[in-house]
């Protein structure tokens, strides 16, 4: 697993906006790597902790950046024949009409 806890916990928990960035950086460029190492729960659990913190991401830059590794974990998963469908999910309960209009743009971001 290396240093995938780490990182995810730096983008996860830290207060500062540039660590968080940088975190979400170096994961995107090493979780190929790594996510063929992790465990099915283990890797359940990192998937389901990057998209929630997705949603909850109050800077854009970050928010993008995350978004980008979300992308990079989908296409691996593809790639190895493996089903997370929790964004479609989210996304699609976000965006609902009956959301809020904050909610909603999030949804579509």
């Amino acid at each position: 697993m290396g240093s995938v806890p780490v990182f995810v916990q730096l983008l996860t928990q830290d207060d500062i906006t540039e660590i968080r960035l940088l975190s979400g950086i170096i994961l995107k460029k090493s979780i190929g790597i790594h996510l063929a190492n992790i465990g099915a729960e283990d890797r359940n659990v990192l998937r389901n902790t990057i998209l929630a913190r997705f949603f909850e991401e109050p800077h854009s830059i970050v928010k993008k950046t995350i978004a980008m590794l979300i992308a990079v974990i989908l296409k691996l998963c593809v790639d190895v024949d493996e089903k997370w469908t929790d964004p479609v999910v989210i996304i699609s309960q976000k965006t609902k009409p009956d959301q809020d209009e904050a909610m909603r743009l999030q949804g579509f971001l």
